[in-house]
């Protein structure tokens, strides 16, 4: 009997051969606020090519990213819900959507990348790196939604029952994130922006 409760518990809390559902949540329940968003620059992964880089460079002033592994039988599940939200918002500036992988050999993480037919970016955080920035578990699979106003908001689990509803529901969630979005205030009507390189109101350019 114990070893039966011991299985059952390790299955619920690595993935193998189960499936946890998840809440659709209308309004956005942060998880966690913070005073400014850890540095993206400072939170270093790696690409399918083992390539180190920078979570800067796929950020976003809304930022997705789903934590999975090629154990995890729900992840592999919902990825291709995953991949579907990333088509919906693919070339907008506002959103980023990632998949962010938590295994150790990249070229395994590539070959189901392959099979599952993804073209959203997918990362490898091999080393901890960003589930240390987040103070993540490895609870997988897990959605963590990185919002402008410095909210993050997590979903662990996927629930198989619900998966027709899976972009919708998350697509709300996006569109409420970035209805948070401080757009640049437009310069006055009859105020001239001065561009770089042109010469500030009566200084010549050769002086300084």
């Amino acid at each position: 009997m114990r070893s039966i409760l011991g299985f059952a518990l390790f299955a619920a809390t690595t993935g193998v051969g189960e499936f946890w559902p998840v809440e659709h949540r209308p309004e956005l329940r942060p998880v966690e606020h913070r005073a400014q968003h850890p540095d993206f620059g400072k939170i270093t992964l790696f690409s399918l090519e083992e390539q180190t880089v920078s979570l800067s460079a796929y950020a976003a002033p809304v930022t997705v990213l789903v934590l999975w592994a090629v154990w995890c039988k729900p992840c592999l599940e919902e990825l291709p819900y995953v991949e579907q939200l990333h088509q919906l918002y693919l070339g907008d500036r506002d959103v980023a959507i990632l998949a962010i992988s938590i295994d150790l050999r990249p070229e395994m993480v590539k070959a189901e990348v392959e099979t599952l037919g993804l073209s959203m970016p997918v990362l490898i955080d091999a080393d901890s790196n960003l589930r240390k920035a987040f103070s993540l578990s490895g609870l997988v699979p897990t959605l963590l939604y990185i919002l402008p106003d410095f909210e993050m908001l997590r979903e662990s689990g996927f629930n198989r029952a619900k998966a027709d509803q899976f972009v919708a529901d998350k697509r709300e969630t996006i569109e409420l994130a970035r209805a948070r979005i401080v757009r640049e205030s437009k310069p006055p009507p009859n105020k001239k922006r001065v561009k770089h390189g042109d010469a500030k109101p009566g200084a010549s350019r050769g002086s300084r």
